[in-house]
């Protein structure tokens, strides 16, 4: 269960995996949580959005998280990343982004 802690944070601490979400969804339903679902599952207000219109953005959002972009707009970075460095692919884009941390 989620206690104190998201599903986000489960998430990125091992002990939850993203395909698991909508149990999480559906725990909260059947809850007295007080909590809004953003909050239980643990995104921002941009991410929330982003997961609402397009649920395979979690892994994304999780991947940002992981390599600590977690602002607003960071859902442009592969976006912005292929169109500033010229690359194309998205596993190019993923790898430009891991070098740009290290």
């Amino acid at each position: 269960m989620l206690a104190n802690n998201s599903f986000v944070e489960l998430c990125l601490t091992g002990k939850a995996y993203a395909q698991e979400i909508d149990d999480y969804v559906h725990r909260w339903h059947e809850s007295d949580d007080p909590r809004t679902l953003q909050d239980y599952l643990g995104f921002n207000a941009f991410e929330y959005a982003e997961w609402l219109k397009d649920s395979n953005s979690l892994t994304r959002i999780l991947f940002e998280r992981k390599i600590g972009q977690n602002s607003p707009g960071t859902s442009e970075s592969f976006v912005l990343a292929a169109r500033t460095s010229g690359l194309t692919n998205y596993s190019e884009v993923l790898q430009w982004i891991n070098e740009q941390h290290k």
